[in-house]
C-alpha cells in the first residue's frame, strides 16, 4: 500500500493506494480485519476500485468508487476486508490525527456527477479527494481543500467529484 497524507483544516487525511488482494497492516487494519463499532470513528471514502466487506456473521458488502463509511455504514462487529481490484481510499482517523479534539471531525458526503452544479455557502469547507470542479472561470482538481469565504459560490463537476464535507 502507497499512502500520502494531504492536510485539509486542521486534519490530515491519508490517500490509501492498494494493490488486488493486498494484505494491509496498519493503525486500522490488521490483516484486513477490522472491528466497526461505536468506538470505530474513522471515516472511509472511497475513490477507485472495488472492495468486498464480510462480516464473522456472514453479511457481505461490496464497495465501490464513491462510497463512503459516511454515505454506506459499515457493517457492525468483525469485519474481513478483501481488495478486489487495486483500491484508492481517503480516510480520516484518530491515529492519523492525534492530540485533536474531536480525532475525526464531523463530515458529510460529498458527490457530484459531471455536469451538475451546486452552490456552495459561504463558510464551506470541502475537501476534494478525487475529481475537477469548475468555480468561476477558475478549475480546481482534488485532492485539494476548498474553503468559500467570500459568498456563496456556484460549482460545476467538469468530472465526477468526491469529497468530504467538514460542518
Amino acid at each position: 500500500m502507497e499512502t500520502k497524507v494531504f492536510s485539509a483544516f486542521g486534519y490530515a487525511i491519508i490517500r490509501n493506494d492498494v494493490k488486488a488482494l493486498e494484505d494491509i497492516l496498519d493503525d486500522t487494519l490488521r490483516h484486513n480485519e477490522y472491528t466497526a463499532n461505536e468506538d470505530f470513528l474513522t471515516v472511509w471514502l472511497q475513490t477507485s476500485g472495488k472492495a468486498t466487506h464480510i462480516n464473522a456473521s456472514g453479511e457481505i458488502q461490496v464497495r465501490m468508487a464513491g462510497d463512503s463509511t459516511l454515505s454506506k455504514p459499515l457493517i457492525p462487529g468483525k469485519n474481513r476486508l478483501t481488495f478486489d481490484e487495486a483500491t484508492t481510499t481517503f480516510c480520516v482517523s484518530p491515529s492519523a490525527n492525534p492530540g485533536r479534539n474531536p480525532p475525526v471531525p464531523p463530515l458529510e458526503h460529498f458527490a457530484l456527477a459531471t455536469g451538475i452544479s451546486v452552490v456552495l455557502k459561504k463558510g464551506t469547507k470541502l475537501f476534494l479527494a478525487d475529481g475537477t470542479l469548475r468555480i468561476g472561470e477558475t478549475n480546481i482538481t482534488g485532492p485539494r481543500q476548498i474553503a468559500v469565504t467570500s459568498g456563496d459560490k456556484s460549482v460545476s463537476a467538469i468530472t465526477p467529484c468526491l469529497g468530504l464535507l467538514f460542518v
